[in-house]
């Protein structure tokens, strides 16, 4: 007897619901305990698993109310079909033997759209709301998704947009990258799953080639991979018999980049300090008066003691403590120190470069480092001249860069705008002051026309020096000219430059200053006398101070302080940041000598402070004794090679270290040019800005890696944007939805609609465990006669199989 599978399906429905009803009724062959009507056999693994009964025997009172409804699920809508009419819409050619596959999809008969060949009930249209939020969710899943792609590659800077005390903080932009993360990680993983099951659903009622694909149940699972990614390891068969597909592979990388999607944004997308490239624009720095002011340095002394108190020497004693005892004391110190260390480690150097640098301090916080320039040959400079002389250069950076940076104008972000994290290295093209040392060892013959205790007739008065000298007998002339020195230090009457006059010979470890000046005067004078031991030469040493286009100021600065470098390596191919190679028309135009005339009454008030004029009174200052320890040894015809001391400092470096604080306070304030370009005289009240070229390389928050392990993060990211861009035009191609079968609330009505000999597939031989082996690969086809909607087999038999890898 020929079987319909519809009237298979209408005999289990009315069956189950004759056992509902308690209903006994039996067939010949039905033994007790079984259900009335259905075939039951053990499954032993080795027939196929779509095996139908060959026979088949109606229930009697099937036979006898042929118009009875069966109680059972009809399709998905719930609705009911009367078993008359359902006898009645049957036609003969869809009569065929148990176990036959069907030329055609059964749900031919049905209704359906026409545009998309689905059966109605299961079909929702482009306004369905389902479709509607879907399109949706895959459009801010896409869209977002890229800007974060674009981020992740471009790295943009978001400068003052992310800082401490902005609009948003690092924690606020962190936590807005995360949420959004997570929103498009929840939305990718949404339509994954709606994709993956928009797939199977269609597999399952589409044919190719007339016949149906079918879903397996390892496919099935598809979607658990995607929400749950640690069960693909319990159920990893499933993967197995699933990855062979292009959908299970696109799965299995889908639940592994939504895994790693808010990781991948975390390391590439949120704001990060990061230090970008050098960057060269200009910087605005305030001037408002000229190189070494003295009168506007002594008036911005920043002192408690108002002028009523001390009209005459308030500002002046400010001068003296705080700015030039303190920080010459300070800096010499240190570095003192550095040559101790220098000494005890090494083997000393006589090659001025790699000796211990300059060091110093501006406003408590910032490190300053000078640099050797103009290095002369000691034994070259003795030789040709018959005497030691110790000819010394240092060039301090522009301390108007520090403010320059700090100026808000210039908007560049401080390590207290960035947590107290950030860092920025700058390079400025502007001058650098240069302090000059000259020290000359003379005998007390040729000092003789240079100190006034051996005037004739003099008398030295150390409590009314220097005013003595308009004592001086009627008619006495000063000796300009003609002494041993006068080449060396450039006197003449042409030049406008003078010896100096000293009170009296210093005793041994003891200086004096010249302190008989006028304006023009280029020079600062120490006279200083060492131990015996060192022979009976004295020192004459002149101080100078000048500005230098060749040499670039460096500014460092970190959340503990900053680093001021003067960078002077003019050494060919060099890439020094200097005025001179920016400006080599203006370089070139410079005086050979632009010392400053204005500098002599700055540094003599700080000779004077540092106890350098202690010896006129045979003081024996300690500062004075450390200095004159460091005189070279004395020239003579049997030591005639004269160098620097390996491990000791010579007494022009002694001293240029120790000025190198008044050249600080000297270039502060001022121009970020060489020359002095305004009608005023000195100084410019209210100030005005000058705009000077920088390179600049600076820690902002950025998008982008940080460290070279996270580019790793790029592809889940790329791979996030392309599955969304192809999940996108899927969607929107097929204007409209089929009910996901792989859902579970779905796939639990379709089994309910299948027949219970169904669920032997899945049933593992004596215990309930789930599917097992190749019973994963089963192909399942999702049926439908009539307005009823249910799940057969495919079998085992390989007749279903997949044909190929990208089905």
């Amino acid at each position: 007897m020929t079987e319909h599978r519809g009237n298979y399906q209408e005999l289990t429905e009315y069956s189950s619901e004759l056992f509902d009803q308690s209903v006994e009724t039996s067939t010949p062959g039905d033994t007790p305990g079984h259900t009335p009507g259905l075939q039951q056999t053990n499954f032993s693994g080795t027939e196929p698993l779509l095996s139908p009964p060959t026979t088949y025997q109606p229930s009697p009172d099937l036979n006898e109310n042929p118009d009875r409804t069966a109680s059972h699920f009809h399709g998905l809508s719930g609705s009911q079909t009367p078993k008359s009419s359902f006898y009645e819409n049957l036609s003969s050619e869809e009569y065929r033997p148990a176990g036959a596959t069907p030329s055609r999809p059964i749900y031919n008969d049905l209704p359906r759209n026409e545009a998309r060949g689905y059966p109605k009930q299961i079909y929702l249209p482009r306004r369905h709301w389902l479709y509607i939020v879907l399109i949706l969710l895959s459009v801010y899943s896409t869209l977002f998704s890229g800007i974060y792609l674009i981020l992740a590659f471009l790295g943009p800077r978001y400068g003052r947009a992310v800082r401490t005390g902005g609009s948003l903080n690092s924690a606020g932009a962190s936590l807005l990258t995360q949420i959004i993360a997570k929103s498009i990680e929840m939305s990718f993983v949404t339509v994954m799953v709606a994709f993956v099951g928009q797939v199977l659903s269609r597999k399952a009622f589409k044919a190719k080639t007339g016949q149906p694909l079918g879903i397996t149940l390892a496919e099935m699972n598809m979607r658990v991979w995607i929400m749950q990614p640690g069960l693909m390891v319990t159920r990893w068969e499933s993967v197995r018999y699933a990855v062979v597909s292009v959908l299970g592979i696109a799965a299995l990388l889908s639940a592994i980049v939504a895994m790693l999607y808010t990781s991948a944004a975390d390391a590439l997308v949120k704001p990060q300090l990061r230090f970008d490239s050098w960057r060269y624009r200009g910087l605005q720095g305030m001037v408002n008066t000229s190189f070494a002011n003295a009168q506007y340095i002594e008036a911005n002394c920043q002192t408690p003691v108002i002028p009523a108190l001390d009209p005459e020497y308030g500002t002046n004693n400010c001068l003296d403590v705080v700015d030039f005892a303190a920080n010459s004391y300070y800096n010499y110190g240190r570095y003192i120190s550095n040559w101790s260390n220098f000494a005890n480690s090494s083997n000393g150097s006589t090659d001025l470069t790699t000796r211990p640098e300059g060091v110093g301090q501006f406003n408590g916080a910032t490190d300053v480092h000078a640099a050797w320039i103009e290095i002369a040959n000691v034994t070259e400079d003795s030789e040709t001249y018959g005497r030691t002389i110790n000819n010394i250069s240092m060039a301090m950076p522009h301390a108007g860069v520090v403010q320059a940076a700090h100026d808000p104008i210039n908007g560049i972000l401080q390590p207290s705008d960035l947590d107290g994290l950030g860092i920025y290295n700058l390079k400025a093209a502007v001058p650098s002051p240069v302090v000059n040392a000259l020290c000359v060892q003379m005998t007390e013959d040729e000092l003789k026309p240079l100190v006034y205790s051996e005037f004739p007739g003099a008398i030295l008065n150390t409590s009314s020096w220097p005013q003595q000298l308009d004592n001086l007998a009627p008619g006495y002339k000063f000796n300009l000219t003609g002494t041993k020195v006068d080449q060396i230090f450039n006197w003449s009457n042409s030049t406008g430059q003078w010896p100096p006059i000293f009170p009296k010979y210093p005793i041994s470890y003891n200086t004096v200053l010249n302190q008989t000046s006028q304006y023009g005067r280029e020079w600062i004078y120490i006279l200083g006398k060492g131990s015996p031991a060192q022979g009976d030469d004295y020192a004459l040493c002149g101080l100078r101070a000048y500005l230098t286009p060749n040499c670039s100021t460096y500014y460092n600065v970190t959340s503990s302080g900053g680093n001021l470098t003067a960078n002077c390596d003019v050494s060919p191919g060099s890439t020094d940041f200097t005025y001179a190679q920016l400006f080599q028309n203006e370089a070139a135009h410079m005086p050979a000598t632009n010392a400053s005339k204005d500098f002599f009454e700055l540094v003599q008030e700080w000779a004077t402070t540092l106890s350098l004029q202690s010896g006129i009174t045979d003081a024996q200052a300690s500062n004075a004794r450390l200095l004159t320890d460091l005189m070279l040894p004395e020239y003579s015809s049997s030591n005639t090679r004269i160098t620097l001391q390996p491990k000791l400092p010579s007494m022009a470096e002694a001293l240029a270290v120790m000025a190198g604080s008044t050249l600080l306070m000297s270039i502060q304030d001022s121009p970020f040019v060489p020359q002095w370009n305004y009608t005023n005289n000195s100084t410019i009240t209210p100030g005005v800005y000058e705009t000077f070229p920088i390179a600049l390389s600076a820690q902002q928050y950025a998008s982008g890696p940080s460290s070279p392990y996270q580019r790793v993060f790029y592809p889940v990211l790329l791979l996030v944007f392309l599955t969304n861009v192809v999940i996108l035009v899927y969607l929107l191609s097929h204007r409209g939805l089929v009910t996901d079968f792989s859902e579970p609330l779905n796939l639990f009505a379709l089994a309910v609609n299948s027949p219970p000999k169904e669920a032997k597939e899945v049933q593992s031989s004596g215990r309930w465990v789930g599917p097992e082996g190749r019973q994963y690969e089963t192909p399942w086809f999702v049926r439908a006669e009539g307005e009823k909607v249910y799940l057969e087999s495919g079998g085992h038999d390989g007749t279903q199989k997949r044909r190929s890898f990208f089905y």
